[in-house]
């Protein structure tokens, strides 16, 4: 599903606003400390997604949204 999602980051600001609140959310957030379970799951996320984006030959797509999201850390940071 986050591979058809990301797919969207091109689309008009509104809906690209949304899929990097979306991925920025999913995958940025802190976790604890005290629950590695969630940092492997997280991981193991993302690591099937840029899989399924390298299949399905959306690695653009990504590479969008990687530079959306760090761009729009710079900012906040």
């Amino acid at each position: 599903m986050l591979a058809r999602i990301v797919r969207r980051i091109s689309d008009e600001e509104g809906v690209k606003k949304l899929v990097i609140d979306t991925f920025n959310g999913l995958w940025f957030q802190p976790i604890s400390e005290r629950n590695p379970t969630e940092l492997l799951k997280r991981v193991i996320t993302i690591t099937r997604m840029v899989q399924v984006c390298k299949t399905e030959q959306n690695i653009e797509f990504l590479e969008q949204l990687m530079h959306s999201l760090l761009k729009q850390n710079e900012r906040v940071g």
